[in-house]
C-alpha cells in the first residue's frame, strides 16, 4: 500500500472511478449500520455501495 502523497493519489483515483460509475459528482452517501447495537449509523459517503451490503461471509 502506498503512503505519503502515493496514497493521496491512489484514493483520488478511486474516487474519481466511483463517481464515473455512478454518474455523479459526488461519491454516494449511505448510512452506516452497527451491527452489534442493530442500530443505524452516521449518515457518510461510502465508495463501495454498489458492491452490496458489507455483511460477514459465514
Amino acid at each position: 500500500m502506498p503512503i505519503g502523497d502515493g496514497l493521496g493519489r491512489v484514493i483520488a483515483q478511486v474516487i474519481r472511478h466511483v463517481k464515473a460509475f455512478y454518474g455523479t459528482t459526488e461519491v454516494p452517501a449511505c448510512d452506516g449500520w452497527d451491527s452489534r447495537e442493530k442500530q443505524a449509523g452516521p449518515h457518510a459517503p461510502y465508495l463501495l455501495q454498489g458492491a452490496g451490503h458489507p455483511s460477514q461471509i459465514a
